[in-house]
């Protein structure tokens, strides 16, 4: 995925929460715009399950789907 998919997401109005399923398999939920930053180079966001803070990259992250819908953003 591009940082500009992730980003279009992450600033659409209303703003709606979305899924990020990883290159591992792990998937990780967007509830909030404030949980998701943006940098050049990473992805950083909270994961809620464990609570932790997790960084990434774009290339890391296979697909993004909205959550309570079909449609899907990538592979």
């Amino acid at each position: 995925m591009t940082y500009e998919e992730i980003r279009a997401a992450r600033l659409q109005k209303p703003f709606g929460p979305f899924r990020l399923r990883m290159l591992t398999g792990q998937e990780y939920v967007i509830r909030a715009e404030e949980t998701l930053l943006i940098t050049p180079r990473n992805l950083v966001f909270f994961s809620s399950p464990s609570g932790s803070v997790v960084m990434s990259s774009a290339d890391e992250v296979e697909s993004l789907s909205y959550v309570g819908n079909s449609n899907k953003v990538g592979a």
